[in-house]
């Protein structure tokens, strides 16, 4: 399941397959030298001080975006079974001085999806 958080109040779902060819999902991974490159959560880079003592704290390599009254993470995590899910998150349309709280929402989302699967 996609989810978007582009305003208070509205929700959009997408199923995966409606967004991610029918294919290896390993195949979509960046090649290793790239992977390399991404912070890694709790551990580096701009996730250095999130997902700190949560499941995905070393499991989690992604890029950080922010622009405008909107915050992205992309990239891909380890969940508890060892599953590799490949993710991105948007918040976008923000009220002002809420970049915390909906980078925060992320997060929980993502450790939620991480303890689940």
């Amino acid at each position: 399941l996609i989810f978007e958080l582009s305003s208070p109040g509205r929700f959009a779902y997408s199923l995966p397959e409606s967004d991610v060819p029918d294919s290896d999902p390993a195949a979509l991974l960046p090649p290793q030298h790239l992977r390399e490159t991404l912070p890694v959560a709790g551990r580096d880079g701009t996730l250095q001080s999130r997902f700190k003592g949560t499941i995905l704290e070393g499991k989690l390599f992604a890029k950080t975006g922010s622009l405008n009254a909107s915050r992205a993470l992309s990239g891909y995590f380890v969940t508890r079974s060892g599953k590799t899910l490949i993710f991105s998150a948007l918040a976008n349309d923000m009220p002002d001085g809420t970049d915390s709280q909906a980078s925060a929402a992320v997060d929980r989302a993502l450790v939620a999806i991480a303890e689940a699967l």
